[in-house]
């Protein structure tokens, strides 16, 4: 009997195609929403702080309450 869970798309390279950068992203967002401040970033990597950077500054124009 076949299995009913679908095989995990990969591409040529063998990635599983998760986005580190986006959960970067994510987690400053989440971190911009709680009104945590822009020290409490957990990355050292350049790239990865940008990212999570990003993501902060737009959950931060965001939640403006006009």
């Amino acid at each position: 009997m076949a299995s009913k869970t679908q095989p995990r798309v990969t591409s040529m390279e063998g990635r599983s195609g998760a986005n580190a950068h986006r959960s970067a992203s994510r987690a400053g967002e989440a971190a911009g929403l709680a009104k945590a401040g822009v020290h409490t970033c957990p990355y050292q990597h350049p790239a990865f702080r940008s990212s999570w950077l990003k993501g902060y500054a737009q959950a931060q124009q965001q939640s403006f309450d006009f």
